[in-house]
């Protein structure tokens, strides 16, 4: 049995959705600056992404990203 919230669940989780429309987010803390990221996958359609820097990590927490 693959762990709850495993990258392999994730994968499996994913190949098996049919969804027309998916999208991934993340967030994080890299180089001192909070950020985050959101990627639009739509039918066959190119993917598009949208990328956001909340500030740096005195002002915001990855957690926050």
């Amino acid at each position: 049995m693959v762990p709850f919230g495993s990258a392999e669940e994730s994968v499996k989780q994913d190949k098996g959705d049919t969804a027309d429309i998916k999208v991934y987010t993340d967030g994080s803390g890299f180089k001192g600056k909070a950020g985050a990221a959101a990627v639009l996958y739509r039918g066959g359609m190119a993917p598009k992404s949208l990328r956001y820097c909340l500030g740096t990590l005195n002002e915001h927490t990855s957690f926050e990203a």
